[in-house]
């Protein structure tokens, strides 16, 4: 993987946008997919293939996996998941994410929001390595919101 260096952060805040960092909690994607979106910063299968694991389904529906494809529950899938994703990105740019997983205040969303709190990190880390003004910040945040509307 390539350095994160002022110009590569810059990218992560460029159009077209950027498909390496997802705030999804419940994706769990093959090797192969992280590689493809990371072309930007170079990723490559042996970079992150010690991420990859089988993953089973829990007895409840916040611990099930279900396949995006059918909807149908599954006993397991093998992957990486999204957060174990998130928490090696975070440490290759030596983010500190402490404390990323103590959120339990919304049962059922509990993935999702701890992946939102890593991502909100790393976002924030990478401004920094992107050495943005406040203003150029301001025009990130406002692009983000438009998007999201």
């Amino acid at each position: 993987m390539k350095k994160i260096t002022k110009d590569v952060a810059r990218n992560f805040f460029a159009l077209p946008l950027q498909t390496v960092l997802s705030s999804d909690g419940k994706i769990i994607n093959k090797v192969d997919a992280y590689v493809k979106d990371s072309v930007m910063i170079d990723l490559k299968a042996e970079d992150i293939q010690h991420l990859s694991k089988v993953h089973y389904s829990g007895w409840d529906l916040d611990d099930s996996i279900f396949s995006h494809e059918t909807g149908e529950r599954l006993e397991s899938l093998e992957g990486i998941d999204n957060k174990d994703f998130l928490v090696w990105f975070a440490e290759q740019i030596d983010c500190d994410v402490t404390g990323w997983d103590n959120t339990r205040e919304f049962m059922g969303f509990e993935r999702d929001i701890r992946a939102e709190r890593l991502c909100e990190m790393i976002f924030n880390h990478l401004f920094e390595i992107a050495d943005f003004t406040e203003e150029e910040q301001q025009r990130v945040r406002d692009l983000a919101e438009s998007l999201d509307a």
